[in-house]
């Protein structure tokens, strides 16, 4: 795989995408999004906690826009902040991986429904691409899968090959995808994301 130093532009994205390695996740449905799954899950096997941190730094800065999104679209089964699935809110699973990642606290709760992860991408049970369930659906995948790639870590998951790195990268492509608008400019929702990437990774090290 090419190497990247630091947070990639998009023509590096491109450039990962566009290398020969393992056919992409369906979830990644783009160019761009299969260059960004592809760079955080590189990013995690190096280094599984500063993968974790990327997939942090995208959920938290789609989050602002879900919350908006959910307020204005007036979902009838609430927004990033109400339970979901008889678990945590997506909010509060992503509050629960931050505060591991910088407190050392506790793992966040295994709440996660594997079933419902499993089925999520099959056609017939996904909402309308037009509906605002679509965005928000793909919130609650990047919390997730964030907390799936912390409770993982190396090891295989309950879709085996699904380890931490993974999860970590398919969190982070979930994030970009879940602030996608009708009226939206996708490359500068990707570039946005990136820059919030890069505050939170703050500068490289010398």
């Amino acid at each position: 795989m090419a190497s990247v130093d630091g947070v990639p532009s998009l023509a590096e994205l491109r450039t990962l995408a566009a290398e020969g390695l393992e056919d992409p996740w369906d979830g990644s449905e783009t160019e761009l999004e299969v260059g960004l799954e592809r760079w955080v899950e590189a990013l995690a096997e190096a280094d599984g906690r500063l993968g974790v941190r990327v997939a942090i730094a995208c959920a938290e800065h789609a989050l602002p826009l879900v919350r908006e999104s959910a307020a204005a679209s007036g979902l009838d089964f609430g927004g990033p902040d109400d339970e979901w699935g008889c678990s945590m809110a997506p909010s509060e699973q992503l509050g629960a991986v931050r505060r591991w990642l910088d407190e050392g606290d506790e793992l966040p709760p295994p709440t996660v429904d594997y079933t419902r992860q499993l089925n999520v991408w099959e056609d017939d049970l996904r909402p309308p691409d037009e509906s605002p369930g679509t965005w928000f659906t793909y919130f609650v995948e990047a919390t997730n899968l964030l907390a799936m790639a912390v409770l993982h870590g190396p090891e295989p998951g309950p879709y085996g090959e699904w380890r931490g790195p993974r999860c970590a990268a398919r969190s982070a492509v979930c994030a970009y995808k879940a602030m996608n608008r009708d009226d939206g400019d996708r490359i500068a929702d990707l570039e946005a994301l990136l820059a919030a990437v890069e505050d939170a990774l703050g500068p490289p090290s010398s």
